[in-house]
């Protein structure tokens, strides 16, 4: 089961998109903790307004999400609706953590 917190921006650090990486052995190296990887086609991405900033050759941002504080419904239903949308890629049990 995928939960929304997979695509929480991080408001405290002032994100206003989520950082991808599209080689799956490498998503979980620039994180504290990984409890698998999901994945999700751009077009559902898109078709909720949101955008893919492709222009790296592996990495990939998900970006104009809706302000999670000015526009928290919307923000919610975008975030509700990519957790429906994705699935899992792999699983790890226990987390890998660095």
């Amino acid at each position: 089961m995928i939960l929304p917190v997979a695509f929480r921006l991080r408001e405290a650090k002032g994100e206003t998109g989520i950082s991808t990486d599209l080689i799956p052995e490498r998503c979980y190296q620039f994180i504290s903790s990984c409890y698998g990887i999901i994945k999700i086609s751009v077009g559902d991405i898109r078709s909720l307004g949101l955008e893919v900033d492709n222009n790296h050759h592996t990495h990939v941002n998900i970006i104009n999400f809706p302000n999670p504080t000015l526009e928290k419904m919307k923000y919610q239903k975008v975030v509700d609706t990519l957790t429906q949308k994705a699935r899992i890629y792999q699983l790890f049990n226990p987390p890998i953590t660095k």
